[in-house]
C-alpha cells in the first residue's frame, strides 16, 4: 500500500469522524437529480477491456476508435465508486462511425466497437450493484446521413453534408424515434438518459416521450445538453459552463454572476465538457498552475447548489483545446493529488444531505472570494471559496448560527468560535475551498481527538515495520 493510499485512508477516517452525524447518500431510485454527482465519459476513450471488439482500432490516431468498450468501463466501475461520483454519463452508444458515437447510424443496434448486448447489461449491473446510475446519450438530430432509417425513408430527413436534420413534422418518423427509444430504455433500464442536439423538436412531443419513458422506469433522470422547455430533471447550459470555467480558470476572476447563475435549479454546472477546451488547456495558457484550478472549481462544484459534472480526465490534468488533443485515453497510472483531493470532498457532500440538497444563501461574494451556507434541519455547514491569490478574512456575525454554535473546519482543521465581538472571525488560506461544520461548542473534541491519535498511532507503527523489514538481512 503506498503511502498516498494511506493518507487518502487517513483522511477518510477523519472526515467520517467528523461527518459521521450525517446521512449517507440514499439509495439510486430514491435519489433525486441534486443528489447527483455526474462523471461524463467516452466509453471509447476509457478503458480497453476486450480485444473481442478492436475491429479498426488505432490508438495513435485522434480519429480513430481506441478501444474502450462496455467490459472496461465494468472493469474500472471500483475507480468511478472511489472517486465518488453517483452517475456515470457513458454518452452515445448506437452504431456510429466516430468513437464519439456523434455520426451515429442507427436507433436500434449498438455500436459493435463497444462490445455487445449482453456486455452492456452486464455493465450497467456492475454500476447499479454500487448505487452508481449509468446515463446514455439520445442524440435527436445531426446524425449521420448514413443513418439505416433514410435507406428506406427519405422523406424522414434532410442531408446537409455528412449529417441529417430529421424533420419532425413527419408523424411517421416520430412514431418510429418514440418507438426505438422507449424499446432502448426498456432492454437496458438506464438509471439516466441525456437528451442532445435539441434544435427544432417539438416541446409537446418531446414532453410525451419524456412521460412515457417515466413509465417504463419511474426513477429514471432525464435531463438535457442545451436549453429546452421540455419537462427535463437539469439542463446544462452552454453558455454557463463558459461562465464557471472563465471564473476559475485563474485567481480573483469575477464572481458577480453567482446569483444569476444559480437562480433556475436544479441546473447541471460543468467548468469544461467534451465539446470544450479543457480547463486545464485554459489554465496553462494564463500560466497558472492547472492542478490547483481544478482543485478550486471542483471544491466549489461540488458544496454549491447544482448538479456538479467533471468530465472524465479532469482528475489527472487531462489537457487539449479540441477534441483531437482532449479526447484521450484515461491514464490510471498518475499522480494521485488531484484524485485525493475529490475523493475528500465527495466523501463529506455524500455523506452530508445539506450539502447537496441544503438551503443556499449567498454570504459573501468579491472578486474571487465568496462564503455561502448550506443547511436543512439536521445540519449547517459555512463553504469559502478563496479564488485568489491572497489569504483572505471574513467576519460573520453570530446570528447566522443559533447560539453555543463552533465552526470545524476540515481540511485545515481550524475551530472558529463567537470572538468578543460577537463574531465568527474565519481566515482562508489562498487558493482553497474550506468547509466549516456548525457544530455545538464542547470546548475540546476529545473523541475526535483520541480518534484522530490512533489512526496516526497506527500510521506511524505502519510506517516502522516498513523500516524494519527493509533492514532485515536477507537470507541465503
Amino acid at each position: 500500500m503506498g503511502i498516498g493510499n494511506i493518507r487518502r485512508r487517513v483522511m477518510a477516517t477523519l472526515l467520517a469522524c467528523v461527518v459521521g452525524c450525517t446521512a449517507q447518500v440514499t439509495y439510486a431510485q430514491e435519489r433525486s437529480i441534486e443528489d447527483e454527482s455526474i462523471y461524463d465519459v467516452l466509453v471509447d476513450r476509457y478503458f480497453n477491456g476486450s480485444v473481442a471488439n478492436d475491429f479498426t482500432v488505432n490508438t495513435q490516431d485522434p480519429a480513430s476508435f481506441a478501444g474502450g468498450d462496455f467490459v472496461g468501463l465494468a472493469e474500472k466501475a471500483s475507480y468511478i465508486e472511489q472517486l465518488g461520483f453517483t452517475t456515470v454519463s457513458i454518452g452515445s452508444v448506437f452504431a456510429t462511425h466516430t468513437y464519439d458515437g456523434a455520426m451515429l447510424t442507427s436507433y436500434e443496434t449498438l455500436e459493435r466497437h463497444f462490445g455487445t448486448e449482453e456486455e452492456l447489461k452486464r455493465a450497467i449491473e456492475v454500476f447499479h450493484e454500487k448505487q452508481i446510475r449509468v446515463m446514455a446519450d439520445v442524440r435527436f438530430n445531426n446524425v449521420s446521413s448514413a443513418h439505416e432509417w433514410l435507406k428506406q425513408h427519405p422523406e424522414w430527413g434532410q442531408i446537409q453534408g455528412e449529417t441529417v436534420t430529421w424533420d419532425y413534422t413527419n408523424e411517421a418518423f416520430q412514431e418510429a424515434l418514440q418507438q426505438a427509444i422507449v424499446q432502448f430504455q426498456q432492454t437496458y433500464a438506464f438509471g439516466g438518459l441525456r437528451l442532445t442536439e435539441l434544435d427544432g423538436v417539438p416541446t409537446a412531443w418531446l414532453d410525451a416521450l419524456i412521460a412515457e419513458l417515466r413509465s417504463v422506469t419511474p426513477s429514471v433522470q432525464i435531463v438535457s445538453n442545451g436549453e429546452t422547455t421540455a419537462q427535463v430533471d437539469a439542463m446544462l447550459r452552454p453558455a454557463a459552463v463558459t461562465q464557471w470555467s472563465d471564473m476559475f480558470t485563474e485567481t480573483s476572476q469575477s464572481t458577480a454572476s453567482l446569483p444569476q447563475l444559480l437562480k433556475e435549479a436544479p441546473q447541471m454546472a460543468a467548468v469544461d465538457t467534451l465539446e470544450t477546451p479543457r480547463l486545464t488547456y485554459k489554465a496553462a495558457e494564463k500560466n497558472v498552475f492547472p492542478p490547483t484550478r481544478i482543485k478550486v472549481a471542483m471544491g466549489a462544484m461540488l458544496t454549491l447548489p447544482v448538479v456538479p459534472v467533471m468530465t472524465y480526465g479532469t482528475e489527472i490534468s487531462m489537457n487539449g483545446a479540441d477534441p483531437s488533443t482532449s479526447h484521450q485515453i484515461q491514464n490510471f497510472k498518475v499522480d494521485e493529488e488531484i484524485i485525493t483531493y475529490i475523493q475528500d470532498v465527495q466523501s463529506v457532500r455524500n455523506r452530508s444531505a445539506a450539502l447537496r440538497t441544503g438551503d443556499f444563501k449567498l454570504l459573501h461574494e468579491d472578486e474571487g472570494f465568496f462564503v455561502f451556507s448550506r443547511s436543512n434541519e439536521e445540519e449547517t455547514w459555512i463553504v469559502a471559496v478563496n479564488n485568489t491569490a491572497q489569504t483572505q478574512q471574513i467576519r460573520l456575525p453570530s446570528d447566522i448560527l443559533t447560539s453555543n454554535i463552533e465552526l470545524s473546519g476540515l481540511f485545515e482543521k481550524d475551530i472558529v468560535r463567537v470572538d468578543e465581538n460577537g463574531e465568527y472571525n474565519i481566515v482562508v488560506d489562498r487558493e482553497i475551498v474550506e468547509l466549516y461544520q456548525a457544530k455545538e461548542a464542547k470546548g475540546f473534541n476529545y473523541t475526535y481527538m483520541g480518534v484522530m491519535a490512533f489512526v496516526y498511532v497506527i500510521f506511524i507503527s505502519f510506517i516502522w515495520l516498513l523500516i524494519r523489514r527493509a533492514k532485515r538481512p536477507k537470507t541465503a
